[in-house]
Formats: structure tokens, sequence, C-alpha cells
């Protein structure tokens, strides 16, 4: 049984999915212009929350092929990586074509393509760590295997609420930690081409909330849902007003404000 304002929050973006529904289609240049809005702040956010130091304003002069002085070159590197990846994710949305484990490693490819080649699309063979938490990640023998059941998952979780199975999702898939490096930025894009496809808008998860965010995966590895479903569809939900509504005949209900952290 999901906590109240779980329901609440759930309900809220099927109400922004129907209503973006009832609006469409929107004109080619419309689409054109929340897609480079979309490319320019999902690669700011996912890259910040993994520590990348760009601005806002910043990644949209880097993908606009310009440099920032005295900004390490990792983070223009990653910034144009993320930018393909993101068009990847965009182009993959936009067909049926269900997802592979190819797919998830050309994805990662792509996200490190430039800072990370020699890791790129390959499946770590070292055992990992993940800062900040306690859980351990399977044994690299084990990953190809575990990829492999995760991508049957997804295909078997069709009677979940799209959010609810993005959630869970996403957090198996960093708690395999399949690769070396980039699976938090790979995991939000593939979290965001599932949540597309079924109806809803991309999740905007902001930097300045990674701890709530880190929070809530890590109670997710412990059976507590509730966090990360919150977490992700108040994502969805900021997303849609900054990126969509402004095109839309209509204002979407405010955002449920999060309580406040326990003492």
């Amino acid at each position: 049984m999901w906590e109240p304002r779980t329901i609440r929050l759930l309900a809220q973006c099927d109400a922004d999915a129907a209503a973006f529904e009832q609006a469409r289609p929107l004109s080619a240049g419309v689409l054109a212009k929340i897609r480079h809005q979309l490319r320019i702040t999902l690669t700011y956010t996912s890259n910040a929350i993994e520590g990348n130091t760009l601005s806002l304003r910043e990644t949209m002069v880097v993908l606009e092929g310009q440099t920032i002085q005295g900004k390490p070159l990792r983070d223009h590197l990653e910034a144009v990586d993320h930018a393909e990846a993101f068009a990847f994710v965009w182009s993959l949305a936009e067909t049926d074509h269900p997802v592979t484990a190819a797919d998830v490693r050309s994805l990662h490819a792509l996200v490190v393509r430039r800072s990370l080649p020699d890791e790129a699309g390959r499946w770590r063979t070292t055992g990992v760590r993940i800062a900040g938490s306690a859980h351990i990640p399977p044994d690299p023998i084990a990953v190809p295997s575990l990829m492999e059941q995760w991508i049957a998952q997804w295909k078997q979780a069709s009677s979940l609420h799209p959010i609810v199975r993005a959630a869970r999702l996403h957090s198996d898939f960093v708690s395999i930690h399949p690769f070396l490096d980039g699976n938090g930025r790979t995991a939000r894009l593939l979290t965001n081409l599932d949540l597309i496809r079924h109806g809803h808008r991309p999740a905007l998860l902001l930097p300045n909330e990674r701890l709530q965010y880190y929070d809530a995966l890590e109670a997710s590895r412990a059976g507590h849902w509730d966090p990360l479903i919150q977490h992700l569809a108040a994502a969805i939900h900021r997303g849609f007003v900054e990126c969509w509504q402004p095109y839309l005949p209509w204002t979407p209900e405010p955002l449920e404000p999060a309580p406040p952290p326990s003492p």
C-alpha cells in the first residue's frame, strides 16, 4: 500500500499526461524547441548530479561548440557525450523497438565516449563500490546475466504504473552497477526513455536534491519504494512544468511540496 503522498503525486503526473495527450499534436517547431531545451537541461542536471562543475548556461555554451576557460576538459567532454546520448534515447523513444542489452551498451558508449573511451559500452570487469552506500554491487562475472534478467524484468513489468516501474528499473540498474563509470547518467536516460514511451514526460532530477535522491535509492534497496517513487514523480511534474507547459494552453497544478526532513 502506497503512502498518501505517493498516490497524490502519481495522480498529479497522470493528470499532466492526460492533459498533454488532449493538447497533441504539437507543431514540429514547438517540439524542436522543447527537445533543444531538454537536451541542454537534462545534460546539465544529470552531469551535475555526478559532480560536473558546468552551470546550465555553461553547458549550453559548450553544446554550441565553445569552451569555458578554467573548467576541466572532462566536464566539457561529459556535456557533449550526454547530449549525444540524449539524442539516441529520443530516437529510441519514437519507436516501439524493444530495448536490448546491446542498446544499453550502445547508450553507455555514448555517455562516456570521450570522457572514458576505454570503458565505453563495456560491462565492468572489476568490483566496484558505490560512494556513500552500504550496498556492494554484484561480482562482475554476474553482470551480463543480471543485465539480461533486468531487460526481461523491464518487458514483464507492464502491469505496474509507469512511474512505479521506472523507479524499480532505475533502482535495480544502479544496484547492478553494470559499468565501471557512467551508471547514474545511463540509468537516468533509460528511465526517461521508459517514461516517454508510456505517456509521461522526462524526469528533471535536480543536483541540489542529490542527497534526497541518493537516500531514496538507498531506501529502495531495503524495499522501501515510496521515497524513490515520490522523488521521481516530483521530478517528472517539475520537468513537465518547466519544459512543456509554456507551450500548452493550461496551467498544471502546483507541485506538492516535499515533507520536511526528519529531525
